[in-house]
């Protein structure tokens, strides 16, 4: 992804290729060191591994990365540039068999607004496949894809 990102004119940073915690925590620790310019000069940061959800009693219909990029458009929110968060399984399904993840950016909060959603609460119900699926974008579908690396979390900014 790096050389890809090269070849394309945005300079990357790898982050981690063990990213682990909390589902909803790494979003929001993400969004926090954007917002604070921990990573300015780059244009796309890049991640791997897996995160852990916790999920509520009666939680809804998505998977880790569904849930992860609906927190990100909640906590993007403010960041000066345009952005987008891009988080997908390389085995093609977050939980979910047909879905692999979820694309967000900076006109997504005011898409769901438009739509009537309440974003923090599909968040609190961890209904994130719904949410996407309402508001008619979002939602990574590859099909089958033949193989299980990990998560792959992919931030475009500016």
């Amino acid at each position: 992804m790096a050389e890809k990102a090269r070849d394309l004119g945005i300079k990357p940073f790898i982050i981690t290729s063990e990213m682990s915690g909390g589902t909803a925590e790494y979003a929001d620790k993400m969004a926090a060191q954007v917002k604070q310019g921990r990573y300015k000069g780059f244009g796309a940061l890049l991640i791997g591994g897996e995160t852990t959800p916790t999920l509520p009693e009666h939680a809804g219909k998505g998977g880790r990365n569904q849930h992860y990029a609906a927190v990100s458009m909640l906590a993007m929110q403010g960041y000066s540039q345009p952005w987008l968060v891009a988080t997908a399984g390389t085995d093609s399904s977050d939980y979910m068999p047909d879905v692999a993840g979820a694309i967000v950016d900076d006109r997504s909060p005011a898409a769901a607004r438009a739509a009537g959603l309440d974003v923090a609460d599909y968040i609190g119900r961890f209904d994130s496949n719904t949410l996407f699926t309402r508001m008619g974008r979002s939602l990574i579908m590859t099909g089958p894809t033949g193989t299980n690396v990990s998560d792959v979390l992919v931030y475009l900014l500016g």
